[in-house]
Formats: structure tokens, C-alpha cells, sequence
């Protein structure tokens, strides 16, 4: 009876039979188990990041808002200042008008394009109306189809999206309005990177401003 013992992970033979080095044992692969456990922890993983992702892109885009809604209320006060006479009374009366961007502003107190050709401004403006104009023009808008022109391309105001009060230059108290006055500005508008299922309170966004002419 013969013996022979070869190198390396080959079975010892011993004349007919068959045996395996003592310590070796035959591979495994994974089971369906653990290969569907696998499979869930990497799920999991992979929802997590793109919950993140989204979250990265809303609250962006709530700054971008956030950014425009500052840039509109900084222009108002750059108005506001240019328009001394108005400031009494055309501001805060043209800000609590409520059909404002449904009637439009009393005068066109700017050159603007109507469509087809350029229309020039009235010339006759009173204060109160370039006012009523400024407000107007900031929170409603022309219609300039397929252009991103300004904040409004980025806001949703609607109804009372700008609510502006005069305090009182000495006792900072609300009303009568003098030149001089500070105004709180109050911006509202509707976040547009909020889904079907958001909440109204997450939805619904404002910022307040003390505006020094």
C-alpha cells in the first residue's frame, strides 16, 4: 500500500480513499439571509443621503428666496427716498390696497414695455401716485413672459405679500407717518419649493425689516 502526500491544500491519498488535511474545511458562500440584510442596510443608506440631498436643495432654495426678499424690500427704501412727498401717506396706503395687482397702479409713473411697443410714462404723477407705482411695480409686476427679471420671478407675495406700517420719527409709536419716519416692512410669500405635502406653516414664509428712508 502506497502513500502519497502532495504540497498545498490537495487531499491526502491513502490507497483508495480519500481524506482532507486535518484544520480545512470546504468554502461557504453567503446566504439569502445575509445577502437580503446587506441589501436593506445599503436601502437604508441610500434613502438617507437622498433625504439629505433634498433637504440641501430646499433649504438652498428658501435662502435663494430669502436673498431676492431682501433685495425687494432694499429697493422699496431706495424708492422710498428718491420720493420724499410720498412717503407721508402713498407708501403705506398703496401697500394696504388690496386689489393693487389685480387693478393695477393708478398711473404707469415709468416707461414700460406693453407687449408689442414702449409705452411712456405719465407725466403727471403726484407723489402719492409714483408711490402707489413703486409699490406696485415691486410686488405685482409687469407680465414679462418667459424672462426672470426680478424678485418676483422668485416670490410668490399674493395678497398682502407686503405690509407696511409708519412709525412715528420720535416716539416710534404707529402713525400719524412724517418725513423722516421709519417703516416696518413685513414680506410674505409662498415658498415654491414646498410639495403637496408640506404644511401650510412650513409653506408660508415672512421676513420683517425696519426701513429708514
Amino acid at each position: 500500500m502506497s502513500t502519497q502526500r502532495k504540497l498545498g491544500c490537495e487531499p491526502i491519498k491513502t490507497g483508495n480513499a480519500t481524506t482532507h488535511s486535518p484544520g480545512l474545511r470546504k468554502p461557504k458562500g453567503f446566504s439569502l439571509i445575509e445577502v437580503l440584510v446587506t441589501l436593506l442596510v445599503l436601502s437604508i443608506g441610500l434613502m438617507g443621503l437622498s433625504a439629505l440631498q433634498a433637504a440641501s436643495i430646499r433649504d438652498g432654495f428658501d435662502a435663494g428666496q430669502r436673498s431676492q426678499a431682501t433685495w425687494l424690500v432694499q429697493e422699496l427704501a431706495e424708492r422710498m427716498r428718491a420720493n420724499v412727498d410720498g412717503q407721508a401717506n402713498g407708501y403705506t396706503a398703496a401697500a394696504a390696497k388690496a386689489n393693487l395687482c389685480d387693478g393695477g397702479p393708478t398711473k404707469y409713473c415709468s416707461d414700460y414695455f406693453n407687449g408689442a411697443s414702449k409705452t411712456n410714462a405719465a407725466n403727471d404723477c403726484s407723489a402719492d401716485e409714483v408711490a402707489e407705482f413703486d409699490v406696485w411695480e415691486l410686488t405685482c409686476g409687469f407680465d414679462r413672459t418667459n424672462t426672470v427679471s426680478g424678485p418676483l420671478d422668485h416670490l410668490s407675495l399674493g395678497a398682502n405679500g407686503l405690509q407696511l406700517t409708519c412709525n412715528d420719527a420720535d416716539t416710534g409709536d404707529a402713525d400719524p407717518c412724517s418725513t423722516g419716519s421709519d417703516f416696518t416692512a413685513v414680506l410674505n410669500w409662498t415658498s415654491a419649493s414646498a410639495d403637496a405635502t408640506s404644511s401650510n406653516e412650513n409653506a408660508a414664509k415672512t421676513i420683517t425689516f425696519i426701513v429708514r428712508p
